[in-house]
């Protein structure tokens, strides 16, 4: 057995304990969550999809939802989201774990270094998703009747795909890094993302080794995401803390 597939099974079962042995609290942190971010994101899933195909027609009729979306996601979820990953780093660590570390992140000390942080980190994903969808939609002709256009569109989506898997990976540890960190939301990004660079893959791998997992909780129509969830998420709170500190 390689020293990695040691070390993430290791990790791995640790996560699994750490879950079993707080089941309902974790669960609920994890849910509550969850249906907290779906609410706020159901603002921007109105009903056009019937009207228009014009990606800038989207964006303009979708504008208010999308701003009052944009600015609870900012002001609210992303600090208890903070407080979500403190949550179950504490329940990796032994720590004492409870329900209301999700609300620790609103206070004047960390508060506004959460907001920074939200800013920082959306620009990046603003230019992975947002630039190949404007560019889709502007070169549409062209990607269908331009054999040129279209091989370098096809070309540079899976790279584009490439650098989203990794950004996502560097995310996750960054909102871990926050939660325990007390330096500014740009070092603790920097840092992050520095500290993630040749470990994405790994993070990668243990995130296929969940597929049996995630495909219970499908059979089981999400019931058991309740558990797959919070391990998940205190797994990879064991990767931070064991290879990133």
């Amino acid at each position: 057995m390689s020293k990695e597939n040691f070390e993430r099974s290791k990790i791995k079962q640790k996560a699994k304990n750490a879950v079993k042995g707080n089941f309902f609290i974790s669960g609920s942190v994890y849910v509550f969550v969850a249906f907290l971010a779906f609410l706020v994101n159901r603002l921007k899933n109105i009903n056009i999809a019937d009207l228009t195909f014009n990606i800038f027609e989207l964006l303009k009729l979708a504008t208010p939802f999308l701003i009052l979306a944009v600015l609870l996601n900012l002001f609210f979820i992303f600090p208890i989201q903070v407080g979500k990953y403190s949550y179950y780093l504490k329940l990796y660590r032994g720590d004492d774990a409870v329900f209301k570390n999700l609300f620790s992140y609103f206070n004047k000390k960390t508060y506004v270094r959460n907001i920074k942080a939200t800013i920082i980190s959306t620009i990046p994903a603003i230019i992975l998703l947002g630039i190949p969808l404007i560019l889709g939609n502007i070169f549409l002709e062209q990607i269908q009747t331009n054999k040129f256009i279209s091989f370098l569109f096809i070309f540079l989506v899976p790279i584009n795909i490439y650098y989203i898997i990794e950004y996502y990976f560097a995310i996750m540890l960054f909102k871990y890094h926050l939660s325990v960190s007390d330096d500014g939301a740009k070092k603790c990004f920097l840092d992050m993302i520095k500290k993630s660079n040749g470990h994405k893959f790994e993070l990668f791998k243990c995130t296929i080794s969940f597929l049996p997992w995630l495909l219970l909780s499908l059979v089981t129509l999400g019931l058991a995401y309740f558990f797959v969830g919070p391990y998940m998420k205190t797994t990879f709170a064991g990767y931070y803390e064991e290879i990133f500190n």
